[in-house]
Formats: C-alpha cells, structure tokens, sequence
C-alpha cells in the first residue's frame, strides 16, 4: 500500500464511485462482451440499462469496498480509469467470520500490462490491513482458465471445484473457488519485503 496515500498503488489510484465520472465508464465495462463472455454463466445477451443499474445500485449498497481503478495523473483532476473492484460485504449476521468475496475488471484494452496484479496486491492490502479481514475469496468459471495464474502469483489458493456445473458452447465446465487467509498474505508480504 502507497506509504503517503492509502488509495494509491505504484501506477494507479483507486477512486470512490462518482456517478458524473464514472457512470458512463460503468455502464461500458458491464456490456463489454469479452467480459461477458469470460465471466457470466448466464445465458449470453446484450445487457439492458435496467440491468447495469440494478448492478451498481447492488455494488453501491452492498459492498464493503466498491472503487473505480484509475491511471495516476500528476495533474489530480485527469483521471483515465480501466477497471473496476469490489468486496462484497457479509449479510451483519455472518460478518463475525471476516470474510469477504472479491470482483475484478480490468478494460479489455488495458489487459496485459500487469494492472490486474497490482489492482489485487492493492485490494488485498486494504482487506487485511484496514479492512481487518480474515480471508478473501473469488470463484472463476472453468473456461476462463487464464486468470488462474494472476490470482496464484498473489496467494490464492484453489480449495475446491462445482464440477461440471455449467453448460456453455456444447461442454460442461467447472466453477473454481480460490481464497487467501490473512496469515497467507502476511508471510508474503513479509517475504516480498525482505527481497
């Protein structure tokens, strides 16, 4: 986490939703079809205004974290956002077990330039330092293989499977559950800071 600024990464900043900023950005990551196409296990179909909507009226109202990831600009009011992350919050009746579920989005045209593994390194600092989380969790679906090694260069870990739960271009794919405990992060810090 940025010594001077907690919202802050080496390239990147994290900003509150501003609905004049970023609600056309919002609506543009929701209806991206790569990102439809790799991360939704619904039937495949354009995305309805209602649709986006209801998602950050959700994200808005229901997670503990919800920002927009920006480029850093020396100049504070330039602002070139490229993803999205979220933290669902625990319904109060179970936030006792510190746990909470994780969401990234990286731009289509931003992907592969190492953001994804910064956004993370970032959102993970923010749970277990300031969030006071005791673990972290996300699920990918089987034909969505490729994010796998992002999300094992950080520390999550695979702790189980849905085999064969959805059905999608005529075969049967797998919904993966990977998650990071608070120690887990803390022994990876410490050893990426000793290097």
């Amino acid at each position: 986490m940025h010594q001077t600024n907690p919202f802050q990464s080496e390239r990147l900043e994290y900003r509150g939703y501003d609905p004049v900023q970023h609600d056309d950005f919002f609506a543009t990551m929701q209806r991206e079809p790569l990102a439809l196409v790799s991360s939704s296990a619904s039937v495949l179909r354009p995305v309805a205004a209602k649709a986006i909507e209801e998602s950050r009226t959700e994200l808005l109202e229901k997670s503990l974290l919800f920002v927009i990831v920006c480029q850093r600009d020396p100049d504070p009011t330039k602002t070139t956002p490229i993803g999205i992350v979220s933290l669902s919050a625990s319904d109060p009746d179970m936030a006792h077990h510190r746990c909470a579920s994780l969401a990234i989005d990286i731009a289509r045209d931003e992907q592969g330039r190492g953001y994804g593994g910064e956004v993370l390194q970032w959102v993970l600092a923010w749970a277990f330092e300031k969030a006071g989380l005791h673990r972290v969790e996300l699920e990918y679906l089987g034909w969505n293989e490729r994010v796998r090694p992002l999300y094992e260069r950080v520390g999550f870990v695979e702790e189980g499977r849905r085999r064969s739960c959805y059905f999608k271009d005529g075969q049967w794919w797998d919904e993966v559950s990977m998650g990071i405990l608070e120690d887990e992060w803390k022994a990876r810090s410490q050893t990426a800071g000793q290097s």
